[in-house]
């Protein structure tokens, strides 16, 4: 599946290059955070903070799922 074959290239990138995995981290909680304060109305403040625990949060699971 595509999805399968989109897992296999970020692991495979992840594996030659884990310093990577810091910086899709925060843009995927960048991305999420801009959505939420559409959504949810989320003033610079909130926004700043739920990006940064979301990317910590993904950071980790990141780490944990490829095994890095």
């Amino acid at each position: 599946s595509d999805m399968r074959a989109a897992e296999s290239q970020v692991s495979d990138l992840l594996a030659r290059r884990p310093q990577m995995a810091e910086p899709i981290a925060r843009a995927l909680a960048e991305r999420r955070a801009n959505l939420a304060s559409i959504t949810e109305g989320l003033d610079a403040e909130a926004r700043r903070r739920r990006m940064e625990s979301d990317s910590s949060d993904l950071f980790k699971k990141m780490k944990a799922f490829f095994k890095l």
